[in-house]
């Protein structure tokens, strides 16, 4: 335990600047933004209502920006190969901790930006802190579910392309957006199969306590957000692919990197 939070202590070491950055950058778009657009250009439009929306909007795509950091992050340390080999840790927790330190990192920002969402509800119309803190729940929890399933996905396709570097050089880029397509190709098709629709769109749905949590925020803005079709078995099928491609993908990579 005190080795890994070793590794993670030096991933803030690597990272914290980014993060800032990163910060500094969100808070820019969600209230920089939309104060010099009502303050210059037209004083007509709702501040509040557009720092709610760019908050959102930031919120939704974060997930992909700090899965863009872990790649950028890894392939840094991948070039210096002869440091993880040499490393005393094993190296499921090399790559776990840069796991960690993302969800942690995606979480510090998503965060920023569920405060300022509700800092634009609360001024428009009043809510308790308990409805505040269930949306900033649910809102950090949609974010993680899409990063954890993004950051199998990407580390996948990562060493993938880095295999396949060592044969096709530049070429091997062109490969993995082929297999990007495929798999989401092939995950259309198979959850369009009667027999999946039979066996995992049926049941007890998850999507009940997601709208009861965001919609008192949401209709303070005189919106509608509405889940529908969210299975309990659909979700265990999807956490478990994630995790059997997680640990497939720390396996590859460890062969790719020791060969």
């Amino acid at each position: 335990m005190k080795r890994f939070l070793g590794l993670l202590k030096r991933e803030w070491q690597l990272q914290y600047k980014w993060i800032f950055v990163a910060c500094v950058f969100s808070i820019i778009v969600t209230v920089g933004i939309p104060y010099l657009v009502n303050k210059y250009i037209d004083a007509s439009i709702d501040q509040n209502n557009v720092t709610f929306i760019m908050a959102t909007i930031l919120s939704i795509f974060t997930f992909l920006i700090v899965s863009v950091q872990f790649v950028k992050n890894l392939n840094r340390e991948l070039r210096h190969a002869d440091i993880w080999l040499h490393s005393t840790a094993p190296f499921y927790e090399l790559i776990g901790a840069k796991l960690i330190f993302s969800l942690f990192s995606n979480l510090i920002l998503v965060l920023l930006t569920t405060v300022v969402m509700v800092v634009a509800v609360s001024i428009e119309g009043k809510m308790t802190i308990v409805q505040d803190i269930k949306f900033m729940f649910v809102v950090n929890y949609l974010s993680t579910s899409m990063l954890v399933s993004a950051l199998s996905l990407t580390l996948l396709l990562n060493t993938c392309y880095l295999y396949l570097k060592k044969w096709l050089g530049r070429f091997a880029m062109i490969v993995v957006m082929l297999l990007l397509f495929l798999i989401s190709y092939g995950t259309h098709k198979i959850t369009n199969y009667g027999l999946y629709s039979d066996f995992f769109l049926n049941g007890p749905k998850t999507n009940g306590w997601i709208n009861r949590f965001m919609d008192p925020i949401i209709q303070v803005f005189h919106s509608d957000f509405f889940i529908e079709d969210l299975y309990l078995r659909e979700d265990i099928l999807s956490w478990l692919v994630t995790l059997i491609i997680m640990i497939f993908s720390i396996k590859w990579c460890e062969k790719v990197v020791k060969e």
